[in-house]
């Protein structure tokens, strides 16, 4: 240290104050990254779509997850909030616009009031972090004892605070992971494994195909022609539907298309006789899991 420095550098007293101030800070820091880190794993874990064949599903899961990683606090923030919340009221968190086969949702029960007030206490977070990490140290007079040591009274108090919500968090992800336990254990009942066949049924190519088919090449009154599209899926996809038949246990692509739930069937006269007519029902299959909170 030079003869040039300020006496405050060398007052032990401002000295130990200043330590403790950067140590409260670091804390706030590192408290942060936790509510961060927790939210990032809520966002991932409370409402997962899958869809087309199974084989696709692993990078699927991979991208939902890393979706989150390189977000900023504010949307991880309101995104958090805008799915894991239901209120009755305002319907809150039971969208069912979906376009996959599978889904999974997490959510907690409770008052539209009380999701106003949560978006309030969360967006303050936001703030309060920020204001830590960018701009805490703009008018500190390092020189001045008594705000240093109203800094450290403030930093502590914030602590207890965050600290509050990381608890708050712990107790939301070990409800996670009982309904995922409780999921987990439905699934190896004879009704779940009934249930997982429909669904790899469901996302077989063969009935994906069909699905698409039906979409796609839909008359003017809503149905598409069924043999048409059972022709063009065995004369283009033979190995496919080779595949399927010694995966599955059916005979035909009828009782296949019948047993997987989706469709809707019709017959229409013409000239020549009758013929078999289909289209997809507007349904997907949703598992959903509520707490009141």
């Amino acid at each position: 240290m030079n003869d040039q420095s300020p006496a405050w550098l060398a007052d032990p007293e401002l000295t130990s104050l200043r330590g403790l101030v950067f140590k409260a800070v670091g804390k706030s820091i590192y408290l942060y990254q936790e509510i961060e880190k927790r939210i990032k794993f809520l966002n991932a874990a409370i409402s997962i779509e899958l869809s087309g064949s199974q084989d696709e599903w692993p990078e699927q899961l991979a991208k939902h997850q890393s979706a989150f990683d390189k977000k900023t606090m504010r949307p991880l923030m309101t995104s958090l909030l805008e799915r894991l919340y239901f209120s009755p009221e305002a319907d809150k968190g039971l969208d069912t616009n979906y376009s996959s086969k599978w889904k999974l949702r997490f959510s907690l029960q409770s008052t539209a009031e009380y999701i106003r007030e949560r978006g309030k206490t969360l967006e303050a977070f936001v703030d309060d972090r920020n204001h830590v990490v960018h701009h805490y140290f703009e008018k500190v007079n390092f020189a001045d004892a008594s705000q240093l040591e109203a800094m450290i009274k403030e930093l502590e108090a914030q602590h207890q605070v965050i600290d509050d919500e990381i608890k708050g968090l712990n107790q939301i992800i070990q409800l996670l992971k009982e309904s995922a336990q409780a999921h987990s254990d439905w699934w190896e009942s004879e009704e779940g494994k009934k249930q997982w066949e429909v669904i790899r049924l469901q996302n077989s190519f063969p009935i994906n195909f069909l699905e698409r088919f039906s979409l796609t090449n839909a008359k003017e009154h809503g149905w598409a022609v069924f043999p048409t599209a059972c022709s063009e899926l065995r004369n283009h996809y033979v190995t496919e539907i080779d595949r399927f038949f010694k995966t599955f246990p059916f005979k035909t692509l009828q009782s296949a298309a019948t047993a997987s739930g989706l469709f809707e069937f019709a017959e229409e006269k013409t000239a020549k006789g009758e013929r078999l007519l289909y289209r997809a029902k507007a349904t997907d299959y949703e598992y959903t899991t509520s707490h009141s909170s």
